[in-house]
């Protein structure tokens, strides 16, 4: 791993132990991840979300780990923005940046470091409890040689802290 995979490494690392003292959320889910002109494969993540942060506009840290088939992982840290809706929905986007490994020849994004974007909707079953469908996008923004880039879809149980 290159030097900035390392420096990232280290965020990540530091983005997980603070946000787990702190967090106010833990996200378990499961799902997809597009394999290049194949298909799918199986996706599982697991993530710590705070509080909005009111000072900054309620903008919250985010920091988490997607798990694949063939030893593919991506551990992650970022920001994430909720907006309400009537009812009990919400809506909300994030983007994040860490350190990406693949086994699989279909899963190989080109870089050790991968940047993700993503969308959610939450609906709120209780106070302490939430659903989530959460789409995205991993992409090295050339950084690497290739940037195939890759998609995902992810159903997420939320459990406030």
């Amino acid at each position: 791993m290159c030097w900035t995979g390392r420096l990232v490494a280290v965020f990540i690392w530091w983005l997980l132990s603070s946000a787990s003292v702190q967090a106010s959320g833990l996200v378990v889910g499961g799902g997809a991840i597009a394999e290049q002109d194949s298909g799918a494969a199986a996706m599982l993540q697991l993530a710590v979300e705070q509080d909005p942060l009111q000072e900054l506009g309620g903008v919250q840290l985010y920091s988490g780990a997607l798990v694949a088939e063939q030893d593919t992982w991506y551990l992650h840290g970022g920001l994430a923005k909720s907006f309400e809706l009537p009812g009990y929905w919400s809506w909300g986007a994030g983007l994040s940046a860490g350190v990406y490994h693949s086994n699989h020849p279909q899963l190989d994004l080109g870089y050790d470091i991968e940047f993700m974007t993503r969308l959610y909707l939450d609906y709120e079953l209780s106070v302490e409890q939430s659903l989530r469908l959460e789409v995205g996008h991993l992409s090295n923004a050339d950084l690497g040689d290739d940037n195939p880039g890759t998609e995902f879809i992810l159903l997420n149980w939320i459990f406030r802290l």
